[in-house]
């Protein structure tokens, strides 16, 4: 063998046989992942090819004095692979987003979320290196001012932005204390959100993109009770609103594809849900990624429903509504395209899932239930 990577193959084609039988099932899993890349591709990185010399050296004892040989004076079939390193960020193509994009690297990344501790409104992690969050003034400034110091590369239009707000900020104009009033900016962002623009969904959309609009009137119907909140979270009562009316105030304020998530742990309750949801004849594409064991007659129930009725589609751009357990998201629910416009939760551990991590960046979270959560950022509906 005259490479450690041949070296590699060697020992895991021979299944850890004697005498590498003393390596750890760690230390193996490790092993066989590296020669399945070598032999897949791409090449290992050198921060790769280190591990893995790290790993054979602490198994001295296990080589003859030619593998020994090779282990001090190591020897590759072929160059580390070197990583690109992107450092950047940029504005959205349809300019409501700062869009931050990097080559991964745990340390990096404690930094860049870090930085966003400070900023206004949620992100969304698209990907361990690929972070959206909404554009606005404060997210401007605390993005540029974070990440100058880690040599990331700004846009030009981003940096525009900045160095105005910079500009404001030194002539003592407070603009980021300022009332920014619905207009022809957002309008024109709004139109493009919308089949039909109404004055419910306008006040609808201004926690989302950070305006102001009032209403000169008030109203009992559901659909502008969520639409008037003033916090993401709201908490619906289960004993004073039907879950079909909040369906229905869904659907007046375009506020499909919704994620719900219900509580495992009560089944009746799930069924209950999945019924109202089945009847719902004005939402057609509907969907639930989860089953229960089919151990007892109630989850027999709550599975049948699901076969009898279809509910068992791809999770595609056409799903309005898409359930969930609240102990488990779907992997291909993150590695899909597919985005919720509101969320409606029926467990009050919702925020500590990953289902709450997947929604960071929906702007209208509904606990429906019959006791609020305790959570400071609430808006009750009475």
């Amino acid at each position: 063998m005259r490479t450690i990577d041949e070296l590699l193959n060697y020992i895991v084609r021979t299944n850890f046989t004697v005498p590498f039988d003393k390596f750890s099932p760690k230390d193996k899993k490790i092993l066989i992942s590296l020669n399945k890349q070598i032999a897949e591709g791409p090449f290992l990185t050198e921060k790769q090819g280190n591990l893995l010399l790290r790993i054979l050296s602490f198994y001295q004892n296990c080589f003859d004095t030619l593998q020994s040989e090779l282990l001090q004076i190591p020897v590759w079939s072929t160059n580390f692979r070197i990583l690109e390193n992107t450092k950047n960020v940029k504005i959205s193509d349809d300019k409501t987003k700062i869009v931050i994009e990097f080559s991964y690297d745990r340390d990096l990344k404690k930094k860049v979320l870090s930085a966003l501790s400070t900023i206004k409104g949620n992100y969304e992690m698209h990907s361990p290196a690929l972070i959206q969050l909404n554009l606005n003034e404060k997210n401007v400034l605390s993005v540029v001012d974070s990440l100058r110091h880690e040599k990331f590369a700004f846009s030009e239009d981003l940096l525009k932005i900045y160095n105005e707000i910079k500009t404001v900020i030194s002539n003592k104009q407070e603009i980021l204390e300022s009332t920014v009033y619905y207009n022809q900016y957002f309008k024109d962002i709004i139109s493009k959100e919308l089949k039909e623009v109404s004055d419910f969904k306008i006040l609808d959309r201004r926690i989302r993109h950070q305006y102001k609009f009032e209403l000169n009137f008030t109203s009992k119907d559901l659909h502008f009770q969520i639409a008037n909140r003033n916090a993401t979270n709201v908490f619906l009562n289960n004993g004073t609103y039907t879950f079909d009316s909040l369906l229905e105030s869904l659907q007046l304020l375009e506020r499909l594809p919704t994620l719900v998530i219900l509580d495992n742990r009560n089944i009746e309750q799930c069924i209950d849900i999945l019924k109202k949801i089945v009847n719902c004849q004005s939402i057609k594409n509907k969907s639930v990624y989860f089953r229960l064991d089919n151990t007892n007659d109630q989850n027999r129930l709550f599975n049948s429903l699901i076969q009898e009725h279809s509910l068992n589609k791809y999770l595609d751009q056409t799903t309005d509504i898409a359930v969930i357990s609240n102990n488990m998201l779907p992997k291909f629910f993150i590695k899909s395209n597919w985005r919720p416009k509101s969320a409606i939760s029926i467990t009050n551990s919702f925020r500590n899932n990953k289902a709450h991590v997947f929604c960071n960046d929906v702007d209208l979270k509904i606990y429906y239930n019959n006791v609020a959560p305790m959570i400071g950022d609430l808006h009750e509906v009475v």
